[in-house]
């Protein structure tokens, strides 16, 4: 579905496409899976038709709340656009299941689930340079055509940035 070149982030579709989307997030965050569930069926036709490129970074968030996110974040796989929606997906189907473990249980879910851990480092400093460069360390923030979205954001705003 998608490769990686030039960018450090995760791309899903083809990275030619017209219009670029970036994406921060941090898959601990319950907004960041609102924000996934309340794109996917929108971006998905735009990709399949290679009119947008969505590029992922996940985002190392000092913030209580996120930091088991942190950790699944060394587990995704980077590399291939379908594991990582596919990893991402199982992720936010057992949302509420790995985020009550901790320790070893954590880790031992996260392996058995996502498989092992990723070298995501470059990723993970990308994405922080790039947020600060936006203007923010929130999550889910969505930049389209420079314009920077948060998780308010609605589906016509999207489009409008776009120029659908």
């Amino acid at each position: 579905m998608g490769n990686r070149d030039e960018f450090t982030g995760v791309i899903i579709g083809n990275s030619e496409a017209p219009i670029k989307v970036t994406e921060f997030i941090n898959v601990s965050c319950p907004d960041c899976k609102r924000w996934f569930e309340k794109t996917q069926s929108f971006y998905a036709p735009l990709i399949a038709t290679g009119k947008i490129v969505v590029q992922v970074y996940p985002y190392q968030k000092d913030k209580q709340a996120l930091l088991k996110g942190n950790e699944a974040h060394h587990y995704l796989d980077l590399s291939n656009s379908d594991t990582f929606l596919k990893q991402v997906t199982s992720l936010y189907n057992d949302f509420d299941e790995w985020r009550s473990l901790d320790g070893a249980s954590l880790q031992q879910f996260f392996e058995e689930n996502l498989g092992p851990k990723q070298a995501n480092e470059a990723t993970f400093k990308e994405a922080e340079k790039l947020l600060k460069h936006y203007g923010t360390e929130n999550v889910p923030t969505i930049v389209i055509n420079d314009h920077v979205f948060d998780e308010f954001a609605t589906i016509e705003d999207l489009s409008t940035a776009m120029g659908l």
